[in-house]
């Protein structure tokens, strides 16, 4: 028996590989129809026998691809079309909202073919797939297409455009697709602007292993990167950065040189390797190798694993497995994302500049995690999980919460979805501020959503209330304790479950 089936489906389903894991399936079962990008998410019409039709509906759910998050499906039934094919078309806009994916880590795969000799993209710093690679740091708006990103600029060459156009590519419709050919590039400068015409990232090693402080362009900005067993190295970006005491984050080789260093246990190892590759607080081991001046009077240690290629093709070049990667900025500010303000807002801190041409819509910093018994917490969220939302129990209208003078962020509620804004930083200077104006645009723009009701912190002097006041919609000054504990509730199931949040 012949029939039509109409899909939509929401959740992280962009820039996750969704459109070809479903064209795939689809050419499986022998039906027609087509998938396209919505800007709700995915949007699906098939055509063909009953029983394919169930299977194919029983494939997305059980063999999705494993970055993608499905939230719901809705189906309807539609009359069955002639068609000859299945194809993926055109993305189509809507008046609902779809998700944007987070930035995901470089995959097993993708890092297989960068350090391999033979492959084209040996040792090319961008390379990707439908699994990995920068999503929201370089998403402008939704739906998740390359014209719709800051590759825009960078046409495909003839290698590339076959690999995005067929079916048995890992690269299939990976939007970021890019080659030594037709992609971007990395260059070193020192910190005054000068060229150094040698190879980029195999000088910038040199650069590293001599005592120098670089600062590398990555996922959501730029860091400083540095070797992080010598104490005078240490002390020096201390002095530079006026960072007293407050501990760096390093990067290690691999989980195994991890383990050198730090206590680990199964959980902690679980997310460290994710997809998402945060820093994760471990308890030190006495007598290793990194500098005792990373974590001062600290009995932890804020440790990541290399989440993009640059960082593993830095990593395995330098002479020792571990290196200070802290966010490039100067103190309180925000992380620096653009290559023309790099040069003048690190001068004095970094000594080499290793950039690139790639741009950075949207910068974030690493997040932090540490975990308490099984359960993985929060002290900074930002890359790998924004801008993903914390599900409800119920509805609420447009509603934003302003945040936190210190470590701020703002939430939006749209429906039954909390949408927290990466690390923002302290709102004590101007460029923070800017950076938090900035942002909450763009959010609400991908939201389609104007706040009828801001709630606030009860302090007056806070760039947070004042701002909430220059809304003029309806204003509620919250007490911040009592924030914390809603905070606390809404990220516990049993509470979202009761409907308490």
């Amino acid at each position: 028996m012949k029939s039509g089936i109409h899909i939509k489906i929401k959740g992280i389903v962009q820039g996750v590989g969704f459109r070809p894991f479903i064209y795939r399936i689809a050419r499986k079962y022998n039906l027609s129809g087509f998938v396209r990008n919505s800007t709700f998410g995915v949007e699906i019409e098939a055509f063909g026998e009953k029983i394919p039709i169930e299977n194919f509906l029983l494939d997305i759910k059980k063999f999705h691809p494993p970055a993608a998050q499905i939230h719901n499906i809705e189906l309807s039934e539609i009359p069955y079309e002639i068609g000859e094919d299945f194809r993926i078309v055109s993305s189509e806009e809507s008046y609902e909202v779809g998700l944007i994916p987070p930035d995901l880590a470089t995959c097993k795969e993708c890092l297989s073919e960068m350090l391999d000799p033979g492959d084209r993209r040996f040792k090319y710093p961008f390379i990707n797939c439908t699994q990995c690679g920068p999503r929201f740091s370089i998403i402008r708006e939704l739906p998740y297409d390359r014209c719709k990103t800051t590759m825009q600029e960078f046409a495909l060459c003839p290698d590339c455009q076959k690999e995005y156009d067929s079916i048995l590519s890992r690269r299939f419709h990976a939007e970021p697709n890019a080659c030594p050919v037709c992609g971007p590039k990395y260059y070193l400068k020192d910190i005054k602007g000068k060229a150094i015409h040698r190879e980029p990232i195999k000088t910038a090693i040199d650069r590293i292993n001599s005592g120098k402080i670089v600062a590398v362009k990555g996922i959501g900005g730029f860091l400083l990167a540095c070797d992080a067993t010598k104490d005078d190295v240490v002390r020096l970006l201390r002095e530079r950065k006026s960072r007293p005491k407050k501990p760096f984050a390093i990067m290690a080789k691999d989980i195994e040189t991890i383990r050198e260093i730090a206590h680990t246990n199964h959980i902690e190892e679980e997310l460290l390797t994710s997809p998402a590759a945060p820093i994760l607080l471990l308890r030190k081991k006495k007598n290793s190798i990194l500098s005792e001046f990373i974590a001062p009077e600290n009995g932890y240690i804020g440790v990541m694993l290399p989440y993009s290629p640059v960082h593993h093709l830095l990593i395995r070049g330098v002479r020792t497995n571990y290196l200070i990667m802290t966010s490039g900025n100067r103190r309180d500010e925000p992380i620096i994302c653009d290559d023309s303000e790099v040069f003048e807002k690190l001068s004095g801190i970094a000594d080499f500049v290793l950039g690139n041409n790639r741009g950075i819509y949207n910068r974030l910093d690493d997040s932090i995690l540490t975990v308490a018994g099984k359960q993985a917490i929060f002290i900074r969220r930002a890359r790998g999980y924004v801008p993903l939302p914390l599900e409800l129990a119920k509805s609420y209208p447009a509603v934003l919460g302003t945040g936190a003078e210190l470590k701020s962020n703002f939430t939006i509620i749209s429906g039954n979805r909390a949408f927290t804004s990466q690390y923002s930083g302290d709102l004590n200077n101007l460029s923070s501020e800017q950076f938090y104006r900035e942002n909450l645009e763009k959010f609400t723009g991908w939201l389609k959503l104007s706040p009828i009701l801001v709630v606030s912190d009860m302090h007056p002097d806070y760039f947070t209330t004042r701002f909430a006041e220059e809304l003029n919609i309806k204003h509620i000054k919250l007490q911040h304790h009592k924030a914390h504990l809603l905070s606390v509730l809404a990220e516990q199931p049993l509470s979202r479950a009761a409907g308490i949040i």
